[in-house]
């Protein structure tokens, strides 16, 4: 969920909501769930849904994507991320995978823009970095907590077993819930 998180600079959800094969116990999470996170505009982003299937559990396959043609997979085996716009289809290997537009004709035309984002030497480098007093890490801590923030919402939402509405500055629920 952290391409998502990160790109579309994403914050506090309006809505959750939460459903999983075979329910979920009182100690764990079901192995497949299906998770629901609602963005109005911000600023001059417009509305976002962002989805999280888990288990085996696969989103539909896009209009005007072939699943029998291995050039326009969605992912990689068992994991990926797949961004969905107006205008086309991001798709990669889960963990950072190398991105690719689809339909094929969008990947083909493609111009690859200049690099301008800092890069890093890995997670444990950036990590060792900021700790010698260098410049922040990528996932920094008030980073990591907007986003455990944002995905153990999915987990108030099954547990609560309907739609939540989250006031994130109050850090509560506004939906009533059981």
């Amino acid at each position: 969920l952290d391409p998502a998180f990160n790109a579309l600079e994403l914050d506090t959800p309006e809505t959750v909501e939460a459903t999983a094969y075979g329910g979920a116990d009182a100690e764990v999470c079901s192995a497949g769930m299906l998770v629901t996170w609602r963005y109005g505009a911000r600023g001059n982003k417009g509305p976002v849904t962002v989805q999280w299937y888990d288990g085996g559990l696969r989103p539909p396959t896009p209009p005007g994507i072939d699943p029998e043609d291995p050039r326009q997979r969605l992912g990689e085996g068992n994991s990926g991320v797949v961004f969905i716009g107006e205008k086309g289809i991001i798709t990669c290997a889960g963990w950072s995978g190398m991105p690719r537009l689809l339909p094929l004709e969008l990947h083909r035309e493609y111009k690859r823009p200049p690099k301008t984002l800092p890069r890093v030497e890995g997670h444990h480098a950036d990590w060792l970095q900021a700790c010698k007093g260098g410049k922040p890490a990528s996932g920094n801590f008030e980073y990591g907590a907007r986003h455990c923030e944002f995905i153990m919402l999915g987990n108030v939402a099954l547990r609560a077993q309907k739609l939540i509405r989250w006031d994130g500055p109050s850090m509560k629920v506004t939906t009533r819930v059981m």
